[in-house]
């Protein structure tokens, strides 16, 4: 199972970022937008943005790229005291505080360490496809910073919670770090480092499953660089800083643990002879139709009509669909109806208890285009945390349809990543996002 060991990692001098850490720290560099990018730079001249996911310039080149000046730039803030090295190997705890849609608060709370490597399907489990140019953009940046610059996101299951217990005599102590977000999430950071402790948690962790929540192509682009360092330098005997990656570990049976949809929208171009009477019609052999209309300029009406779609989906699948001028329809499905009888043999039981296979492949392929068969590119389907946005395109007529719904469930997800399959795009959206920039791991070789 799982090989957990706590780290020398590089962390800020809070001093030099005005003492406070939002300064510094990113978001995942896959939901950040040029806008975002922009905000990040001019949030703080030590932002991390500039080494995680730094600028592409009109002038770059081979020699001088964004993957050089996150080189450079990490190895100044080294040199001038901004970044620092522990003195000691450690854990970090990490807890991010933060609202519900229904405006409840939860806290999640994880443990930033080292993980040793091993191939996907073992002891750790994938759910998400990835893609080439994902993994094409972590490589360069690793081999250029030969760091891990932010953790990929594992949950585990601890039911019993016994990981939180080795933690709770640490957590009474006041955080190494503890700020806020704009986007309204509270963070809090512990430094763990009492041998007992760290030879505790390593020992509770070697018993654990662990699925890739967030990062799978960092995950995919850590196993490529270490096969590729292992043949350049001939060093296979898995004790080397690359045979390690860094992770952020949470328990998947916590509340505070939470999946989110992503909602769909389809391109103004896949409206083409779609008669919306004859696809809601076709929709009632397997779906309780609800008919609705839905006023897109007032205000909170997408969430309002994402709330009783989440309600609805309480014991069985349900959707809303959204059509151009407010038509929409709750669908419920109906009891009783074997998914391997709508969905086909062919797919396992764990892809067709899917709501998003039941959405691509019943109500989008075959019934809204009428051809199962097809497969849709990124340029027919958008896909949306915040329904709202989705409702924006519906109303400026960038998008013919638009269909929300509720996000699996973690059973589901580990399902799943067991059975060696993976879910399509955009099927999971955890959240909070972890930060990049709380604290990083260098994996220099002596």
């Amino acid at each position: 199972m799982a090989e957990v060991a706590p780290f020398f990692g590089t962390r800020y001098n809070l001093d030099e970022v005005g003492g406070d850490l939002s300064n510094a720290v990113t978001p995942p560099y896959d939901v950040i937008s040029p806008d975002m990018q922009d905000a990040l730079y001019e949030r703080h001249p030590l932002n991390f943005i500039r080494v995680d996911f730094g600028k592409d310039l009109p002038t770059d080149d081979e020699f001088n790229n964004k993957y050089t000046r996150a080189s450079a730039a990490f190895e100044q803030w080294k040199q001038d005291g901004v970044l620092a090295l522990d003195d000691r190997p450690a854990f970090t705890v990490y807890e991010q505080t933060y609202k519900m849609p229904d405006g409840s608060s939860r806290a999640r709370r994880g443990v930033l360490g080292l993980v040793k490597l091993e191939d996907l399907g073992g002891g750790i489990h994938a759910h998400e496809k990835t893609f080439d140019a994902p993994k094409h953009d972590r490589f360069k940046l690793m081999r250029a910073t030969q760091c891990n610059t932010s953790p990929i996101f594992c949950v585990y299951s601890d039911p019993e919670k016994k990981i939180d217990a080795l933690l709770a005599e640490d957590l009474r102590k006041k955080p190494w770090a503890e700020f806020d977000e704009a986007d309204q999430v509270h963070h809090r950071a512990w430094i763990v480092s009492a041998e007992k402790t760290c030879k505790a948690l390593s020992k509770a962790f070697a018993d654990k499953e662990l699925f890739i929540a967030d990062g799978h192509h960092r995950y995919e682009t850590a196993l490529l660089y270490r096969d590729q360092v292992r043949k350049q330098f001939k060093l296979t005997d898995g004790r080397q800083p690359f045979d390690w990656t860094f992770m952020y570990l949470a328990n998947a049976d916590d509340e505070g643990t939470t999946v989110f949809p992503f909602h769909r929208a389809l391109a103004r171009e896949l409206d083409d002879g779609v008669d919306p009477d004859e696809f809601l019609g076709e929709l009632g052999e397997w779906f309780r139709v609800f008919p609705k209309k839905i006023d897109l300029t007032r205000k909170g009406a997408a969430h309002r009509f994402a709330a009783r779609v989440a309600e609805a989906g309480g014991r069985r699948s349900a959707f809303g669909a959204v059509l151009c001028g407010g038509r929409a329809a709750l669908l419920k499905l109906k009891p009783g109806l074997r998914r391997r009888a709508i969905l086909g043999r062919s797919l396992p039981r764990a892809i067709r208890d899917l709501d998003v296979t039941l959405l691509h492949d019943l109500i989008i392929c075959r019934t809204w285009i009428g051809n199962p068969e097809i497969e849709l590119g990124d340029e027919d389907v958008f896909y949306f945390r915040d329904p709202e946005q989705a409702f924006d395109l519906l109303r400026r007529r960038k998008a013919c349809a638009v269909f929300l719904m509720n996000p699996p469930t973690m059973a589901q997800i580990m399902n799943v990543a067991r059975s060696g399959r993976r879910m399509p795009q955009k099927s999971t959206f955890f959240y909070p996002k972890v930060g990049a920039g709380v604290v990083m791991r260098e994996m220099k070789m002596a």
